[in-house]
C-alpha cells in the first residue's frame, strides 16, 4: 500500500524530526548534521547493548570523547553518529 501527502517543503523536517522523537531515535537534520550519542543511543543504532558498546571503545574499534577527560572522574562517553556508522560499515563483507 502506498500512501502519498502534498505537504509542504518547510514541514517535512519538523515531520521527521517529531517521527524520530517519537521512535526515540536520534535524527540526522539538515540543521545537526551528525548527531552525538550517548553509550545507549549508539547500542540502540548497533542492535547490541551499552556493555558492547563499551567493548569496542576499549578494544579502540569505535571512536569516541570522553567529556570527563582530565578530571579525574570516570570516563563519560559519547560517541559521534559518523564513527558509529562508520563502524558498521566497515563490518560489511
Amino acid at each position: 500500500m502506498q500512501v502519498s501527502f502534498d505537504l509542504p517543503p518547510a514541514f517535512i523536517p519538523n515531520l521527521v524530526a517529531a517521527i524520530a522523537q517519537h521512535l526515540n531515535a536520534p535524527v540526522a537534520t539538515p540543521e545537526r548534521k551528525d548527531a552525538v550519542l550517548t553509550v545507549t543511543e549508539a547500542a540502540k543504532l548497533l542492535r547490541g547493548s551499552p556493555k558492547y558498546v563499551r567493548q569496542l571503545i576499549s578494544l579502540g574499534k569505535v571512536k569516541y570523547i570522553d567529556a570527563n577527560r582530565g578530571t579525574g572522574l570516570r570516563p563519560s562517553y559519547t560517541l559521534m553518529e559518523s564513527d558509529v556508522r562508520a563502524y558498521l560499515k566497515d563490518l560489511r563483507r
